[in-house]
């Protein structure tokens, strides 16, 4: 009977204290079958459309130019090559204003919220044409930035030059995913050239997440990583009380009915 009893203590120490929490989940769409595929249904990549207060690269160029050639309307974009023999084209930065408005020198005011790079592109080009014989126009967004908060590494924002993120990127360039993550409903808000605050989710456990309008980031979003319900009651006080309480309660009653048999031999 005491070897009974003996063993039951030990066992329930085990039960109580020997278990270590093992994270065996992974993501579906890295853990593939060696015959499996993901099937984009959506073959072009999402437009990239220029929000308000949005800053842009703007370089403007015309090889064949030279410095008696040069318009004043476009100084500050082109270097005079075809004078200089040398030099090359210099980016000017500019700010899309809180009328969603681009403001260029002699072109004037192009609308630009809500466009995307190549349609800005096209129209500065056919309003330089009164200026520039050959105009060639490059566009690039400067200041493309997202946000991730929750269950990551390293959460923050984060400024990139390349427009083409994904959101397993922005989670991998965050420090990765914490073993508390909620994996299946990773939330994104984004805010759209209207103004309108849009709120999605996506699951980061399923293989067709890559057709999900949120796998690619636009600028600004925000990213939040919730913690699973285990972490939450990890961080709930109130219930480690109540374990302790329980623990000490069960060990109380061990030892009295240890106690009483080891009396009744």
């Amino acid at each position: 009977m005491r070897t009974f009893f003996g063993f039951l203590i030990i066992s329930f120490f085990f039960i109580c204290f020997g278990c270590v929490p093992i994270n065996r989940q992974t993501l579906a769409i890295l853990n593939c079958d060696s015959g499996d595929s993901i099937n984009n249904r959506n073959n072009k990549l999402p437009i990239l459309l220029i929000k308000k207060y949005d800053i842009l690269d703007v370089i403007i160029t015309d090889a064949t130019a030279k410095a008696s050639e040069l318009s004043p309307c476009v100084n500050g974009f082109i270097v005079e090559s075809g004078a200089s023999g040398g030099g090359g084209n210099e980016a000017k930065s500019l700010m899309v204003d809180e009328n969603g408005l681009l403001n260029l020198n002699c072109i004037g005011n192009i609308t630009a919220n809500g466009k995307s790079i190549t349609e800005i592109q096209n129209e500065i080009k056919t309003k330089l044409k009164s200026f520039i014989t050959n105009p060639l126009v490059i566009v690039r967004l400067k200041n493309f930035k997202y946000s991730v908060e929750g269950e990551v590494g390293a959460p923050g924002l984060k400024l990139v030059e390349n427009t083409r993120v994904t959101i397993l990127e922005a989670i991998a360039s965050s420090g990765g995913l914490k073993i508390f993550a909620q994996k299946d409903s990773v939330y994104i808000f984004r805010e759209t050239y209207t103004g309108k605050i849009e709120k999605g989710f996506v699951n980061l456990n399923n293989r067709n997440i890559i057709n999900s309008p949120y796998y690619y980031l636009q600028q600004n979003d925000y990213i939040y990583v919730p913690p699973t319900k285990k972490r939450r009651i990890n961080e709930d006080k109130t219930f480690d009380r109540y374990v302790g309480l329980g623990v000490s309660i069960v060990g109380v009653i061990t030892s009295i009915v240890l106690l009483i048999t080891l009396r009744n031999r």
